[in-house]
């Protein structure tokens, strides 16, 4: 999907974008060799090539993705950064602009171990900073509004400039309701059954218990309830993804010669 956009063009809507791609121009290298694109003029054309060849240098460094394509489009990325990526889940202790971050669960593609950064407990910037060191992608459900925002008021300067999956965004243009359990659900990804009936409510009170009463029960529940956030994250990512690109594609004529071009 990356080399196949044109949407992060300046002018370059998604109706304009599924016109090129039914004209046949279906990549960057294709856009480039096509002398004249119906409703864009030749000055227009040399701009935008100038601004795919940029792309193209860019290549898949994250950092340049991050800010070659609009945040909206930086799921279309999935595919080339996937390998690097992080997936992310917060707990707090409330609900506020000013409630604590009390728990960062990470769970990095390809490895098999989870990540627990709790407050009083080695939660810091440089352990958060050591975490996400050589991401290439961040993945969370509803992160735009809420996970990122939270980390960056509390450790400003310790999230990668990296594209960020925003998995909830995906499910809305989907057509999905709800918040992530009901999504799970809805797909057939399970919880384990010791916190599969747990929210949002529960993972307040079970910070409480530890944090006040030092209750170790509690705070494993908690950490187990936010691994679950992270880890069910991974098979939602390709799913929706996928979801994402049928959406995009399926519906576009994607027959050749369609008379478009010249």
């Amino acid at each position: 999907m990356r080399e196949m956009s044109f949407a992060m063009l300046p002018g370059i809507g998604p109706a304009f974008e599924r016109r090129i791609w039914g004209a046949g121009v279906r990549s960057w290298d294709s856009f480039l060799e096509t002398r004249k694109i119906t409703g864009i003029s030749g000055e227009r054309k040399q701009h935008l090539d100038t601004r795919i060849r940029e792309g193209k240098r860019g290549g898949t460094d994250p950092a340049f993705l991050a800010g070659f394509f609009p945040r909206h489009l930086h799921w279309r990325c999935w595919e080339d950064l996937m390998a690097g990526a992080a997936f992310l889940d917060i707990e707090t202790d409330g609900l506020s602009r000013f409630s604590s971050v009390t728990v960062i669960g990470i769970h990095r593609k390809g490895d098999s171990r989870m990540i627990s950064l709790v407050r009083g407990r080695g939660l810091n910037p440089c352990s958060l900073r050591e975490a996400l060191d050589g991401v290439s992608m961040l993945v969370t459900y509803n992160g735009a509004s809420f996970d990122l925002p939270f980390i960056n008021q509390r450790f400003p300067g310790c999230l990668p400039q990296v594209p960020h999956f925003d998995l909830r965004i995906a499910a809305r243009h989907l057509g999905y309701r709800g918040g992530l359990k009901s999504l799970e659900r809805e797909l057939g990804i399970a919880r384990d059954f010791e916190v599969a009936t747990l929210a949002g409510e529960d993972a307040l009170l079970y910070w409480k218990m530890w944090h006040i009463d030092r209750n170790r029960g509690a705070l494993r529940l908690l950490l187990k309830y936010n691994r679950e956030d992270v880890e069910n994250l991974i098979p939602l990512s390709d799913i929706l993804y996928g979801n994402m690109v049928q959406r995009t594609l399926g519906v576009l004529p994607m027959d050749e010669g369609t008379g478009e071009l010249e």
